[in-house]
Formats: structure tokens, sequence, C-alpha cells
């Protein structure tokens, strides 16, 4: 099981089950409470376990390409900042 803290308080958790005889994987977020307790919200996926190759295989293609986006957009800020002295706001 894996927590992934979210800056607004909430957590994303990742565990793999058993659901009905097939393995998933599930991603939810969960919140507290107001007595404290953390608690599941329906915000989440499940998705069987066979699929999970895919999965990340699909998630590192849109990380690189998110990389690849915040890499052109540092050249370019960079670029103007010698060219006119002032930072640009992208």
């Amino acid at each position: 099981m894996a927590k992934i803290k979210k800056s607004d308080g909430k957590l994303i958790n990742v565990e793999k089950k058993i659901f009905n005889g097939t393995e998933i994987i599930e991603i939810r977020e969960y919140v507290m409470d107001d007595s404290g307790n953390i608690i599941p919200t329906r915000k989440g996926i499940n998705i069987s376990s066979k699929y999970l190759k895919d999965l990340i295989r699909e998630l590192a293609q849109i990380s690189d390409r998110e990389n690849s986006t915040i890499s052109k957009k540092t050249k370019e800020v960079r670029y103007d900042r010698k060219a006119t002295g002032k930072k640009i706001q992208g």
C-alpha cells in the first residue's frame, strides 16, 4: 500500500486488493472526517492488475511529455530573459 499526501491535506491511497476473485489495483482519494478518521471518498478508480503494465507505460509517457513541455517552457523563459532582461510570465 502506498499513501501520497496532497497539498490540501487529502491522501491518495494506492493498494492491491482482491475483488470478486480478481486482483485489482485501487487508486482512491481519502479525507479526514470530523472525528479524525481517514475515510475513502468516491473519487478513485479500480483497475484489474492485468492492465498494470499498460497503465504504468501510459503514465510514464504522460510524465515524459509533461517534463518535455516544462523543459521547453523553461528554455523559452531563459531565452526571453537574456533578450529583454525581464522575466516573462508564462
